[in-house]
């Protein structure tokens, strides 16, 4: 489909879906946010001929609560990472954090967050027969202390910065900061908010068609660096990039993020790049 063909299909799709925007309506309506109108994107970074892949999917959490689940799959080779954080939409922040690591190595890992700290347990299959990582063995249990002068903060998870990051480009306040909470470590994050270069994109809007071209974009930087210097290594990851500074790139007329960039390991600076947008039916 041709881009001009596709621009007028997208927007027709527009009008009926709302908006097609990873962008969440925290601004205007901070006590009941809506859902953005794409439900799932899939990225794709390519390096020393193996190919990495994420998706991020946003949905309710399956409870009464208004709370937001955000699952993230990673997968390179033979390792692949499930992480699931619910958060509550209002704020950013944490309430519970999964993480399944499946590879040479299979490992679960839960946090539950409270006003005592971050709950971390550590499960592992050993020789259990449980099939559920739920059911394996705890090989680990403890709480992490928060961090002084962090009573106030909002602790949150580092996938919950794309959703941060696509509310910031909305607003006339373009900069923001938040912790962020990965195994061990806090970590604190500056953002801000600036029109950006353009990029050439190829990707794919699941039921409606392939967008291909340069695109306006808007950016959003994240300076990452942690609460304590003399704490353990860094293991800050968002789809495997570290902290440092990282640019999300949102396209400047739908708000989904079509580029992460910034640093990996063994790479250096890479580029990752949107592959396909899910739309959520306008009946969700």
């Amino acid at each position: 489909m041709k881009n001009t063909a596709f621009q007028h299909c997208f927007r027709l799709y527009l009008a009926l879906a709302l908006v097609l925007t990873s962008s969440v309506s925290w601004a205007a309506e901070a006590a009941h946010p809506s859902l953005p109108d794409w439900q799932k994107l899939e990225y794709e970074q390519s390096a020393f001929f193996a190919t990495a892949k994420s998706s991020l999917e946003l949905v309710e959490s399956s409870d009464e609560t208004a709370n937001w689940t955000l699952m993230v799959q990673n997968s390179v080779v033979d390792n692949s990472e499930n992480i699931l954080l619910e958060f509550n939409p209002a704020n950013g922040k944490a309430i519970t954090r999964t993480r399944l690591s499946s590879g040479e190595d299979k490992r679960y890992k839960v946090y539950q967050y409270d006003e005592n700290g971050v709950h971390r347990e550590r499960r592992e299959p050993g020789q259990s027969d449980a099939t559920e990582p739920e059911d394996w063995e705890i090989t680990s249990k403890n709480v992490i202390n928060y961090p002084p002068d962090l009573e106030d903060e909002i602790v949150t998870g580092p996938y919950a910065l794309i959703a941060l990051a696509s509310q910031l480009i909305q607003e006339s306040n373009k900069s923001l900061d938040v912790i962020v909470h990965t195994d061990f470590n806090f970590y604190n994050v500056e953002m801000d908010s600036k029109p950006w270069i353009s990029l050439d994109v190829d990707y794919e809007v699941d039921g409606v068609g392939e967008v291909r071209g340069k695109r306006s974009t808007i950016a959003v930087g994240l300076k990452i660096s942690p609460l304590d210097k003399s704490g353990d290594a860094s293991d800050f990851s968002l789809l495997g990039l570290q902290a440092g500074y990282i640019i999300l790139s949102f396209d400047k007329e739908t708000g989904v993020l079509l580029q992460l960039r910034g640093d990996a390991a063994l790479i250096g600076t890479t580029e990752i790049n949107l592959k396909k947008v899910y739309p959520r039916s306008p009946s969700q």
